[in-house]
């Protein structure tokens, strides 16, 4: 096989430290990824694309399915960090629902391979890489910082918002011009969800000025 995994390989001989060694693995199931489904994702190939022994990988990882969880996991952060950037940095008479979609997006386009293989209906990723409620937890505190939503009614809702988030994921890497709609139509769903918090729990607009 030719693409990013060989590219990935050629600094397999290099010494790292563990912990390089480790991004590198996830770098190259990444890589695979993207010639494939989850099914390409074994451990001896991710050895043999990363130019080590058979038994390194299980070093750092069970199995195939605990390297893509944790996959799953490094690509969730670099998502949340890019959306809570975008957030703490938009203007104050921005529309807050609007910044949130176009944001997780965007970084969709550097996370889209990954996503687009591990969110699949029915895949078990995403629910073994969050068995501890994290996404929960920071879809409620974006509520809570940037829309005036309480913590508990946020995590209440929280799961609704994941599910819209999620399902405009595979219209928007299958087909490049969606991809406007899908970040109104998103956002459009964080507005009315917003919508459903008691008053005394929410303020009543989503953009900071109002919302702070």
């Amino acid at each position: 096989m030719t693409g990013g995994s060989d590219r990935v390989g050629v600094t397999a001989q290099k010494r790292m430290s563990r912990g390089q060694r480790r991004h590198q693995l996830l770098d190259v199931a990444a890589a695979l990824l993207a010639e494939g489904d989850t099914q390409i994702v074994t451990m001896e190939r991710v050895a043999e694309h990363a130019g080590v022994s058979k038994a390194l990988p299980y070093a750092h990882f069970e199995n195939a399915e605990a390297l893509l969880v944790t996959l799953y996991r490094r690509a969730s952060v670099d998502l949340g960090e890019s959306i809570w950037r975008a957030l703490e940095d938009a203007d104050d008479d921005e529309d807050l629902a609007f910044v949130w979609a176009d944001a997780y997006y965007h970084c969709s386009i550097t996370q889209g391979v990954v996503f687009a293989a591990l969110i699949r209906p029915g895949s078990p990723i995403p629910a073994k890489a969050d068995g501890r409620g994290h996404a929960e937890e920071f879809v409620s505190k974006i509520l809570h910082r940037h829309f005036g939503v309480d913590p508990d009614h946020g995590r209440a809702i929280s799961a609704v918002l994941q599910g819209a988030f999620h399902g405009g994921s595979h219209t928007w890497l299958r087909d490049e011009h969606a991809r406007p709609t899908v970040v109104s139509t998103v956002a459009d769903v964080v507005r009315g969800v917003v919508a459903t918090a008691p008053p005394c729990q929410r303020h009543d607009h989503t953009t900071r000025n109002e919302a702070r």
